[in-house]
This record gives C-alpha cells, sequence and structure tokens, in this order.
C-alpha cells in the first residue's frame, strides 16, 4: 500500500466524501416535499388533507427531478445499473397500473438513486423530519387545534387519533421512528434508551389501541438493548435471511386455513382483530395474478362500525400480492434476502434487528411501503449498490485493509 500513488491515495476518500454528502442532502431535500403531502393526507383536517392532495403531483416531480438531478451531477451508472433502471421503468408501470399505489413509483426511484451514497444518513434526515411533523400535529390536536378523527371508538372503547385520519397511525409512525432510532446505533441501546422508547410506545398504546405496532416495537427496543450480550450472534445466522418469506408462507397459509374453521385459526383471527378473515375474503374477491391487477379496497366508512362494504385487507404480504402480483412477492421477498444477508456480512446487528421487526409488522399492516411511516425502508438501497459489503457507509473501500471500518 506504501507504493500507491500519494495523490491517489489521498485524494479518493475526500472526493468520496464530498461526493457523499452533496449527494446524500440532495435527495434528502428533494424527498420532504414528498413525504409532507403524503403526510397531510393522513392528518383529520380536510382542508389540510386537500393541501396534501392538490400538491402531491408538483411534490412528486420534485423528488424525480432531485434524483434525475443526482444522477446527472454525480454519475455512477454502470451497465448492471441501466439495466435495473430498465426493470423498475417496467415495475414503474406495474404501480401506475394500480392507480392508488401510483405513490410507489418516486419511492423506488429514491430507493435506487440511494444505492451509492450514505443511506442511513438519509434515514436520519427524513426520521427527523417525520418526528417533528408528528410531534407538531400531537400538540396541534391536544390544544384542540386539529378535530378529532371520525373513526375514534372501536368496540365500545375511546381511541385517541392524535390528529390524524385514523387512530392508528400516529403509534405506527412512532413504530417506524423506533426502527429507524435502532437501524442508525452503531451501537446496542442502553438501558436508559430502552425504558425512554418503551414508555413513549406504550403511551401510544394506551391511547390508540394499535396492538401490532406496539408488540414489533417491544421486539425491536428489546432485542436492541439485549444485542450487547452474546445474543448477537443469533442474527449471523443463515436461516435469518429466510423469516420474511416465512412470515409471508404464515400470511397465506392462514388465510387459506381460515376456510376451514380451524380452531387454532380462528382464535389467530379474532388475535389480529379479523385480519386474517379480511385476507381470506381478499383473496377470494380479488384473486392472486401474476401481475398487477386494478382492485378497490374500502375500509372505515362513516362511523366506527365496520361498514357492509369494508373490505379493506391489512395484512401486507398479502395486500401487495392481491395489489401488484405474485411476481412482484418473489421479487419483494428476494430483496429481503439480499438485504438482511448485506446486513450479515456488514456485521449490521441493528440493521438485522430493525428488518426482521419490520418484517413481523408486515404480517398484520402494510405501512412497510410508505416511506412517509418509515423512512428506514431506503436502506433496501444496499440491496442495488455495488459496495464492498465490509464498509457499513455504501462507500467504496481500499480491500487491501478489509478491518477497515467495520
Amino acid at each position: 500500500m506504501n507504493n500507491m500513488h500519494p495523490s491517489i491515495f489521498n485524494s479518493k476518500p475526500k472526493e468520496k466524501s464530498a461526493f457523499n454528502i452533496r449527494a446524500t442532502l440532495l435527495l434528502s431535500v428533494g424527498a420532504v416535499p414528498f413525504l409532507f403531502t403524503r403526510l397531510l393526507e393522513r392528518i383529520s383536517d380536510d382542508a389540510l388533507r386537500h393541501f396534501g392532495y392538490t400538491f402531491a403531483l408538483e411534490a412528486d416531480i420534485f423528488l424525480f427531478l432531485s434524483v434525475f438531478l443526482k444522477e446527472f451531477l454525480f454519475p455512477s451508472l454502470t451497465f448492471r445499473d441501466i439495466l435495473v433502471f430498465m426493470g423498475l421503468l417496467v415495475l414503474s408501470f406495474v404501480f401506475y397500473r394500480s392507480e392508488n399505489y401510483n405513490w410507489m413509483i418516486p419511492t423506488i426511484f429514491l430507493i435506487f438513486s440511494s444505492r451509492n451514497v450514505n443511506s442511513k444518513k438519509i434515514i436520519f434526515f427524513l426520521s427527523l423530519f417525520v418526528s417533528l411533523f408528528l410531534l407538531f400535529i400531537v400538540t396541534e390536536y391536544e390544544f384542540g387545534l386539529l378535530p378529532p378523527a371520525p373513526y375514534t371508538t372501536y368496540e365500545n372503547s375511546i381511541r385517541n387519533s392524535f390528529g390524524f385520519l385514523y387512530p392508528t397511525f400516529a403509534p405506527k409512525i412512532f413504530f417506524f421512528l423506533t426502527i429507524a432510532y435502532v437501524l442508525i446505533q452503531k451501537r446496542a441501546l442502553t438501558f436508559g434508551e430502552m425504558i425512554i422508547l418503551f414508555v413513549l410506545n406504550l403511551y401510544f398504546f394506551i391511547e390508540s389501541d394499535t396492538v401490532s405496532a406496539f408488540i414489533c416495537s417491544i421486539f425491536v427496543i428489546v432485542f436492541g438493548f439485549l444485542n450487547r450480550f452474546k445474543i448477537a450472534s443469533f442474527w449471523r445466522h443463515p436461516s435469518i435471511r429466510f423469516i420474511p418469506l416465512a412470515l409471508a408462507a404464515i400470511s397465506y397459509f392462514s388465510c387459506f386455513a381460515y376456510r376451514s374453521g380451524n380452531p387454532w385459526i380462528i382464535n389467530l383471527n379474532a388475535l389480529f382483530s379479523n385480519r386474517i378473515r379480511l385476507g381470506y375474503n381478499g383473496i377470494q374477491e380479488f384473486g392472486l395474478h401474476l401481475f398487477a391487477h386494478p382492485i378497490v379496497m374500502h375500509a372505515y366508512q362513516t362511523n366506527p362500525i365496520f361498514d357492509s362494504a369494508y373490505n379493506y385487507v391489512d395484512m401486507g404480504y398479502v395486500q401487495y400480492t392481491l395489489v401488484f402480483g405474485l411476481v412482484f412477492l418473489v421479487v419483494w421477498l428476494f430483496a429481503f434476502y439480499r438485504l438482511i444477508e448485506i446486513l450479515q456480512k456488514q456485521g449490521d446487528i441493528g440493521g438485522i434487528t430493525a428488518v426482521i421487526a419490520v418484517a413481523l409488522f408486515t404480517f398484520s399492516d402494510p405501512e412497510i411501503l410508505n416511506i412517509e411511516c418509515n423512512p428506514a425502508l431506503l436502506l433496501f438501497a444496499l440491496v442495488f449498490s455495488r459496495v464492498s459489503p465490509l464498509h457499513k457507509n455504501n462507500i467504496a473501500v481500499n480491500t487491501e485493509k478489509p478491518n477497515e471500518n467495520i
């Protein structure tokens, strides 16, 4: 290494560091209006929701321009990247056919463009923005400046909406912020951090009765703390990569088994608030297709009681298969496998813990692909990355010193 030309050895890290900072900032700023309008669409106030819908297209265009500028100003496309880009164009057509899901188009290109920058820095920046937004909305709601959601009661209980359209939205956002916090740490959680995160998630659970987010938050908080012990080696086992696949298989097995009236499945369905029954009904009503199939799902109508037209499928693996097709499910599960494999090679135990927690959450809920809820979705940029798995910051490293920056 000492024989290496000094100008090359000394300048490249600086150039790459400057590239990483500028490109990261460009993508982060470009994504903020997109997240902002998407979040406004979830607010209980009609005027704010209308504002979000009105400027959604402009926010999409701004994000696309940011992605284009990043690729133009910091060119790094290879032949492989071009092939992936063409595949994403095809995938965009799939999203476009699913009218209510075309927000996935700018999301997937943002993930792709984050392939050669520090995606964790973007996750941090966007998580900070979402945290401030959540704090502002909750504060506005507590001061009576935002109306309560029309769906605040369920089974004779009061559910706090925190200023959002649905009472489950705020606790789900905070669960994903907990995921992001564990993800961006370069260490295990301290005991104090574990207690604070637990108390905050408990508060959202008590106020909203959102069980799935609370259970999964406990998972990521507890394991985020226990990772300081020898249990961390558990996450390095190759079988961990198949957990998302297993959860997707269990989702479909439980839906198909519901028809048989199996007592275990009936009890599991009750535990998950009729999600399995609705998943089974969705499969029966919409069918399974190889590619995107336009469908219309109806959620709550005008009161807290399930409307007769209610057919919304909450189970994430089932919902996205019904909407985007079986081919998408296969590609998505492969991306999950590769992401966990890369994180294992990096030794990123916090990242693996976060990904598994999100995979568990997706069994019952679909917000994993909503970047305004889940900024950690950008971690999938590693799947598109050509970076050495020995480096955690998505920047090329000198392979002559494989132990640096591990």
